[in-house]
């Protein structure tokens, strides 16, 4: 079974595409649809199959910590999760474990995401909050004027130290540092930097 988001495939709708919201799971020759629609503290899942549902709500939730609940329309399916505990932060003292931004993405993502209502996972490595994902979400929140974002501590994926140890080399440390790239430069430097990363 192959289970991965689904940022550009028109089956889904644009809003949940660009937010993160859609997943598909391949399995043998078959693959299967998942939409999520947060409101709140619950999201409805919309699939194509009853297949994989659990699973879908597990991924989406661990990116998601504030909704607890998840069900399907004709509640056929309902999971709910313990709360796990958020607290807001300084964007001025959270260092990135990126070193850009891609333009594109963040001009798209303008259209759809409240940044007053991002979660954000960060980590205490070497005594910092590092931010581990949501880097064009937190770029969002500053820009819009927002001086504190919500966090919730993650494990530390096991990628994540060269890419902040370069980001530190090149001081680029907060938000306001990274650079903002097209796409097409953006998708080149990432698969060279992930090669780099692999040979290390």
């Amino acid at each position: 079974m192959n289970q991965f988001k689904a940022y550009k495939d028109s089956y889904f709708k644009e809003k949940s595409r660009i937010l993160g919201n859609c997943y598909i799971i391949k399995e043998n020759t078959l693959e299967y649809h998942y939409e999520v629609l947060p409101q709140n503290t619950e999201a409805i899942i919309i699939a194509d199959t009853s297949n994989f549902l659990e699973e879908i709500a597990k991924m989406h939730h661990q990116e998601h910590p504030n909704i607890l609940h998840y069900y399907t329309k004709d509640s056929t399916f309902s999971i709910y999760f313990d709360e796990v505990h958020t607290f807001k932060l300084p964007i001025s003292i959270l260092q990135v474990s990126k070193l850009f931004l891609n333009e594109e993405y963040l001009t798209s993502l303008k259209m759809y995401c409240d940044p007053e209502a991002i979660y954000v996972p960060v980590k205490i490595i070497e005594d910092e909050y590092v931010i581990l994902d949501k880097h064009h979400e937190v770029y969002l929140a500053y820009e819009y004027g927002l001086k504190m974002v919500n966090v919730y501590l993650a494990s530390t994926p096991k990628d994540i130290l060269n890419p902040l140890y370069i980001a530190k080399e090149q001081n680029i440390r907060t938000i306001p540092d990274m650079k903002h790239l097209s796409n097409e430069e953006y998708e080149l430097i990432s698969k060279q930097l992930e090669a780099l990363f692999q040979s290390i």
